[in-house]
C-alpha cells in the first residue's frame, strides 16, 4: 500500500524563509542577472521598458494614463535615477530579479522536501536559461506582461500565510496579516488573475484541523479585501478596459491558446515531459500544494479563454506565462528532489553546475562597455537626430524607442537644457504604441518651431501619424533630408479654409482607403463611423460642404449624421443628376471648442457588404463613399 502524506505533513513542506536566506537568494539572482546584462543589454532589452523609463523620469501614475492597469510599480522604484539609460537598465534588472525571485520563492515553498530559498535560487538559475529564452526574462518589464512581478508577490503572499499560522502572539499574527494584504494587493494589481492560484493555495491552508478555525479564513479575507481595494482605486482612476468575458468563447479561444503554445512556445520535448513528471511522481512524494497551484492555473486559463478581447487581438501567449512558470517550477522541484535521493550534491556543486551548463547563455560579455559605446550601438543615429533638432521621432516602434532612449541619454549626459521648457532637452516618440507617452509629445505639436522627424525607409510612419496624430498630417508639407532622417517643421497655424479630395490617407480613423473611378475620380468609403481630425481655426464660424457618391442601399444615405467635437450639426442635401449628393452645413464657433484639433465624425445607421449584393468577393462593410470635402469662413458663403 502506498503511503500518502497527511494534510499537516503536506503543509510542513511549505518552508519559511529567514532573512539571511532571503538576502543570500537576492545576491545569487543579482549575480546571475548582472552576468546576463553585461554587454548584451543593447541587443536584448525590451523596447517597452523604454516607455516605462520615460514614464518614471518625467511622470508617474498608477494606471499609465488610462492605458492599462498593468502597473507602474517598478518605474516608481527607479524614479530617483534620472539618467535615461541607467534608469532603463535598473528597471529591467529589477523586473528580471522579480521574475527569477518569484520562481525561487515558489520553488522553496512547494518543494517535495525542505528546500531553502537560496537553494531554490540556484536551481532556478540552473533550469531557467535551458527552458526560457533570455529575451523572455527581459521582456517581463513590458506593459501587459507583469505576470512575473505578480508571481513574485504571490509567493510572498503564501509565505506570509505560513508565517501567520506559525505566529505565537496576536501582534505577530497582525503583522503577517498586513503582509498578506500588501502582497495580495500587489499580486492582484499586477495581474488580477493571480487571484485564482492564490485562492487555491489559501484553500489548501484551510485543510489541517489542528489550526485555529479563524486562521483558515484569514488568507481568503485578505484576498477579498485586496481585490475590493483595487476595484475602488480603479473606479477612481479611469483607464481603458478592453476586457469582456463570455463562456461561449471558451471552446474557440482555449483551443487557439493551446495551439499557439504548442506551436510557438514549446521548443523542446522537455517542456512537455517535465509537467507530466509531477503527476507521474510517486504518490508518497506528490506535493498537494503544487497540485492545488496547478489546478488554479487551469482555472485561470479557462477564465482567460472566455475573454473576447484575447480572441479578437490574438494575444494568446502572454496569458500562458503562468503555465510557463509552472513548467519551470516542476523542473526545479522534481530535479532537486531526484538529486537529493539519487545523487546527493552539495550547495556549491549545484551552483558550479548551473554556471557550467549555462555558460553560453550567461557569458554574453562584450569588449565594449555598454555605457561608453552607447552612441555606436542603439545610439548610432544620435548625432543626426541632434543635428536635425528633432522634437518628435515618428515611426516603427522598435526603431523609435531605441533611438529616443539614446538621444535623451546624450542630452542628459551633456546637460542640454531646452529653453522652451527650462528642463533637460527631450525627444519624444510617436510609434505604434504611443498612447502611454502621449503627454510627452502632444504639447510639442503647438510649438512654433517644432520639428518632426522620421527615418526615410520607415514604412510605418504614415500609420503612426494616422493613428496617433492625424491632425498634423496637413501641417507637414515641407520636408528636408538630414542624413537618414526626413525632417519637417510644423507650420503653427489653424486652417480657416480647407479642401480635401480624398486622394490621400484621410486624417482620421474609420476609412477604407482611397479608390479611383474609371474616369480618374478619387473617393474613399467610410465604415459605419469615420472621422476627420483637422487643425481648424476656432475664432469664426465655418461653412462645410462635401459630396458623396450613390449609396449601396437606399436607407443608408438618409441615415447620415455629423458631429463636430461631439456637437451635432444639421445637414442639408442637394441631389445631383449623376446620383451624387452634396451636403452642406455651418459649423458654429461654439462647436470648435477644442484648441488642439477639430474632429468631424460621420455616422450611418448600417453598412453594406458588396459581396452580398454583387457576389464580387468584396467582404468589406461599406457606409458611404466620399468624393470631396471643403471648409471656408462662413461669411464667404
Amino acid at each position: 500500500m502506498t503511503n500518502r502524506p497527511s494534510p499537516s505533513a503536506a503543509i510542513r513542506l511549505l518552508q519559511p524563509f529567514s532573512l539571511l536566506d532571503v538576502g543570500l537568494s537576492v545576491c545569487i539572482l543579482s549575480v546571475v542577472i548582472a552576468i546576463w546584462f553585461a554587454g548584451d543589454f543593447h541587443t536584448l532589452h525590451h523596447g517597452d521598458s523604454v516607455i516605462f523609463s520615460l514614464n518614471s523620469l518625467y511622470r508617474w501614475t498608477p494606471f499609465v494614463w488610462e492605458y492599462d492597469h498593468g502597473g507602474m510599480l517598478l518605474p516608481l522604484l527607479v524614479n530617483f535615477i534620472k539618467r535615461p539609460f541607467l534608469n532603463v537598465v535598473a528597471l529591467s534588472a529589477i523586473s528580471s530579479l522579480m521574475f527569477l525571485g518569484g520562481l525561487a520563492v515558489w520553488a522553496g515553498l512547494l518543494s517535495f522536501r525542505p528546500l531553502t530559498l537560496a537553494e531554490s535560487s540556484v536551481w532556478v538559475s540552473l533550469f531557467v536559461p535551458l527552458i526560457l529564452q533570455k529575451a523572455r526574462i527581459f521582456a517581463n518589464a513590458a506593459p501587459g506582461v507583469t505576470s512575473g512581478n505578480a508571481f513574485f508577490f504571490g509567493g510572498v503572499f503564501v509565505w506570509a500565510v505560513v508565517k501567520h499560522r506559525e505566529a505565537a502572539t496576536p501582534a505577530k499574527k497582525g503583522g503577517w496579516i498586513g503582509a498578506m494584504l500588501a502582497s495580495g494587493f500587489l499580486a492582484i494589481y499586477l495581474s488580477k488573475l493571480m487571484l485564482i492560484p492564490l485562492a487555491a493555495i489559501a484553500l489548501l491552508m484551510m485543510r489541517p484541523a489542528k489550526f485555529n478555525p479563524s486562521d483558515k479564513l484569514v488568507p481568503l479575507v485578505c484576498l477579498a479585501v485586496a481585490l475590493l481595494a483595487l476595484q475602488l482605486l480603479e473606479s477612481a482612476v479611469p483607464f481603458k478596459n478592453d476586457y469582456s468575458f463570455s463562456i461561449a468563447e471558451i471552446p474557440t479561444t482555449f483551443a487557439q491558446m493551446l495551439k499557439f503554445w504548442l506551436r510557438d512556445e514549446v521548443t523542446a520535448p522537455l517542456w512537455i515531459v517535465i509537467p507530466l513528471a509531477v503527476w507521474l511522481y510517486p504518490p508518497a512524494r506528490r506535493n498537494s500544494a503544487l497540485t492545488y497551484f496547478a489546478l488554479g492555473i487551469v482555472v485561470e486559463t479557462l477564465i482567460i479563454s472566455s475573454s473576447r478581447w484575447v480572441a479578437a487581438n490574438q494575444f494568446v501567449s502572454r496569458y500562458l506565462y503562468d503555465l510557463l512558470f509552472f513548467t519551470v517550477l516542476a523542473a526545479v522541484i522534481v530535479a532537486a528532489d531526484l538529486a537529493r535521493r539519487y545523487a546527493p550534491v552539495g550547495f556549491v556543486a549545484v551552483a558550479v553546475t548551473a554556471l557550467v551548463l549555462n555558460t553560453y547563455e550567461w557569458n554574453s560579455l562584450r569588449p565594449n562597455s555598454p555605457f561608453a559605446d552607447l552612441d555606436h550601438t542603439i545610439g548610432k543615429n544620435t548625432p543626426v537626430i541632434v543635428e536635425a533638432g528633432c522634437d518628435l521621432l515618428i515611426g516603427d516602434f522598435w526603431k523609435v524607442w531605441r533611438a529616443v532612449l539614446a538621444v535623451n541619454d546624450y542630452y542628459y549626459r551633456e546637460s542640454v537644457v531646452d529653453p522652451r521648457t527650462g528642463q533637460t532637452r527631450l525627444v519624444a516618440g510617436i510609434a505604434i504604441r504611443a498612447w502611454p507617452t502621449e503627454y510627452l509629445w502632444r504639447p510639442r505639436l503647438s510649438w512654433p518651431d517644432a520639428k518632426i522627424c522620421f527615418f526615410d525607409e520607415d514604412e510605418r510612419v504614415q500609420r503612426a501619424i494616422q493613428v496617433y496624430a492625424p491632425g498634423i498630417v496637413l501641417l507637414m508639407p515641407h520636408q528636408t533630408q538630414v542624413g537618414p532622417l526626413v525632417v519637417t517643421q510644423l507650420e503653427n497655424r489653424h486652417l480657416s479654409s480647407f479642401g480635401f479630395e480624398f486622394d490621400n490617407i484621410a486624417p482620421g480613423p474609420g476609412w477604407h482607403g482611397q479608390e479611383v473611378t474609371p474616369d480618374g475620380q478619387t473617393f474613399q468609403w467610410m465604415k459605419e463611423s469615420a472621422s476627420l481630425v483637422l487643425p481648424l481655426a476656432t475664432d469664426r464660424d465655418l461653412a462645410l460642404s462635401f459630396r458623396v457618391r450613390p449609396a449601396l442601399a437606399p436607407d443608408v444615405l438618409p441615415s447620415l449624421t455629423l458631429t463636430v467635437n461631439d456637437h451635432p450639426l444639421v445637414l442639408t442635401s442637394r441631389p445631383k443628376d449623376n446620383g451624387d449628393t452634396v451636403f452642406e452645413s455651418t459649423i458654429p464657433m461654439s462647436a470648435l471648442d477644442n484648441p488642439r484639433y477639430t474632429q468631424l465624425t460621420f455616422r450611418v445607421s448600417r453598412t453594406v457588404i458588396p459581396q452580398e449584393i454583387y457576389g464580387n468577393g468584396d467582404t468589406r462593410s461599406l457606409g458611404l463613399a466620399f468624393d470631396w470635402l471643403r471648409l471656408d469662413p462662413a461669411h464667404n458663403k
